[in-house]
């Protein structure tokens, strides 16, 4: 059954065997589509070979629902659906890292004639240069990185990756001058954030905060002159005006992002 092994490491996961679209959208889902990663398909003991049949699970799961009839579909298997999907695209966007990471490791590209990763990419794939260099840096980030708590959320599918990369370019972005620790506050405010806000919120919230870390370092006469400047350019209390954007929010936490501080909590 799609995303249902008899060969999972481990417990069941949580639901028994429901449907694909349910399991994708209980409370427990962020454990249920981790546990792909280690299928172990039977009669097989050759890694690569279990690698296939890890994405054959996945891919035997989006046939199930592809072939599915929508007009069958209750009003809670749309929401399951939804909000299962959202989590699978940011778990994929974990794994893509590590396997480009990996990559690097192996000299794959050398391998299958290709002058580097972002050449194969473009010649297999049609992904733009600088896409994939973006890819790349994000892996190196998400993975092992300086953002390894970014990626800890998204493969907990409690951010998407839109969200991530505002996350990356703020702490990336961040004044050189900055220290570990202030790149890391700024790191750990914004995934707060992101429970409850869009990836154009979080925009706006990444660069107020970048403000208020270096204001917390800035000498006091030098504050000074800072306010001053904003003040005579008319650029004090701009960022007063309501924001038609946040006003339907109300500053609650989505759906998924209360699922996912649960999920994250245990």
């Amino acid at each position: 059954m799609p995303f249902q092994s008899e060969e999972l490491v481990g417990s069941e996961p949580p639901g028994g065997h429901g449907s694909a679209a349910g399991n994708l959208g209980s409370s427990d889902s962020v454990n249920v589509l981790p546990n792909i990663t280690v299928v172990v398909v039977a009669g097989e003991e050759n890694a690569a070979s279990r690698t296939v049949g890890q994405l054959a699970d996945i891919a035997g799961g989006m046939r199930a629902l592809l072939s599915a009839e929508p007009s069958c579909w209750s009003r809670d298997d749309v929401e399951n659906i939804l909000l299962g999907m959202y989590e699978l695209l940011s778990q994929l966007s974990v794994v893509r890292s590590r396997a480009i990471l990996r990559a690097g490791e192996l000299g794959f590209s050398a391998q299958r004639g290709a002058p580097d990763l972002v050449g194969w990419m473009r010649e297999q794939m049609q992904v733009a240069p600088g896409d994939t260099r973006r890819l790349i840096a994000v892996a190196q980030a998400v993975v092992g990185g300086p953002c390894q708590a970014t990626g800890v959320a998204l493969a907990q599918g409690r951010i998407s990756p839109e969200q991530a990369d505002v996350i990356l370019r703020a702490v990336q972005g961040f004044p050189g001058q900055a220290s570990d620790e202030q790149r890391h506050a700024m790191q750990v405010a914004l995934l707060a954030d992101a429970i409850r806000m869009d990836r154009h919120q979080l925009t706006r919230s990444a660069a107020q905060l970048t403000e208020k870390l270096l204001a917390a370092d800035r000498p006091a006469d030098e504050e000074k002159r800072h306010d001053t400047g904003a003040a005579g350019s008319g650029m004090a209390g701009s960022g007063d005006k309501p924001d038609a954007t946040c006003g339907g929010r109300g500053g609650r936490p989505s759906r998924r992002g209360r699922r996912g501080r649960r999920s994250a909590g245990g």
